[in-house]
C-alpha cells in the first residue's frame, strides 16, 4: 500500500502559517487524519472513488488548529477498498446524490447527514 508525504502547517487566523513538521503516513494513517476522512468515518459514508480522487487532487485538508498538504494523487480501488474496511469497517459507499468527482457536494451532503444524525429526535431544527 502506498505511502503519503504530508506536511503540516499551523492555521493562524485561517491561514496557513510557516513550514510545518513533514511526515510520512500509510494510507490507513492519511485516512485517520484530517477533518474530511473523520467526517467520512463518522458518518459511516465514504464517496465513491471518482470523488474521493478528485479530493486527493486537492493536496490540502484541515486537521483541527494545523492544516495538512501533500502532493496530489490518485489510488486504486483494492487500496482504496482495503484502506476503508480498516479505518472503517462499517463504512458503505455512498454517492449521496453527488455526481462522480464533485467531493464538495459530495462532503457538503456527509455533514448534513450526520448533523441530523446527531439532532435529538422529534427536535425543531429552526
Amino acid at each position: 500500500m502506498r505511502k503519503i508525504t504530508v506536511e503540516t502547517a499551523r492555521r493562524i487566523a485561517g491561514s496557513s502559517v510557516g513550514a510545518g513538521r513533514t511526515r510520512e503516513l500509510s494510507l490507513v494513517e492519511f485516512l485517520r487524519a484530517g477533518d474530511s476522512f473523520r467526517i467520512c468515518a463518522a458518518a459511516h459514508r465514504w464517496p465513491p472513488l471518482a470523488t474521493f480522487d478528485a479530493f486527493l487532487q486537492c493536496g490540502v485538508d484541515d486537521d483541527g488548529d494545523d492544516t495538512l498538504h501533500w502532493r496530489p494523487f490518485a489510488i486504486d480501488d483494492a487500496d482504496y477498498v482495503a484502506a476503508r474496511a480498516e479505518v472503517d469497517p462499517e463504512g458503505q459507499v455512498d454517492a449521496l446524490g453527488a455526481s462522480d468527482g464533485d467531493w464538495r457536494t459530495w462532503f457538503s451532503a456527509a455533514v448534513e447527514r450526520l448533523a441530523a444524525r446527531s439532532q435529538p429526535r422529534g427536535s425543531d431544527r429552526s
